[in-house]
């Protein structure tokens, strides 16, 4: 049995009628009702992914207006800060989702939350004029 494709049959098109805008609106709206019949979980992690990148959006514009109205940095200072972050989110993404498959999810939040409590007590601490007259160097 010869299994060698043969140079002379003819092959069909791979698109043997043109496709029409109705025909992809058809292929989206069922996609849809696909998406419809899915599990609740999966809506659950749809809506907090759109909360998380709210926010992630919410912090970049803050920041980006935080550095050129308050800090009077120049745009191409405040662009290079605003990639900065993003790098490193991609980083911190990679180097955490390696821990986390390493050491399981338990720990990997009670280490961020302790990272979070620590990161709010130095911001109080940095924040109180009690530090800044105690740990001040003097002029």
């Amino acid at each position: 049995m010869d299994i060698t494709p043969s140079l002379t049959a003819e092959k069909e098109p791979l698109l043997s009628k043109k496709a029409s805008v109705f025909d992809g609106l058809q292929n989206y709206r069922r996609s849809f009702s696909e998406l419809l019949k899915s599990p609740i979980d999966i809506w659950y992690l749809y809506a907090y992914e759109l909360i998380a990148y709210c926010s992630a959006t919410m912090v970049v514009l803050s920041m980006s207006l935080y550095f050129t109205e308050i800090l009077k940095f120049s745009d191409i200072m405040t662009g290079i800060l605003i990639a900065g972050f993003g790098v490193s989110g991609v980083l911190v993404s990679i180097g955490f989702g390696h821990y986390i498959d390493r050491h399981g999810i338990k720990k990997s939040l009670f280490l961020s939350n302790v990272f979070g409590i620590l990161n709010f007590v130095l911001l109080y601490l940095f924040n109180n004029s009690l530090f800044y007259c105690a740990y001040a160097p003097s002029s």
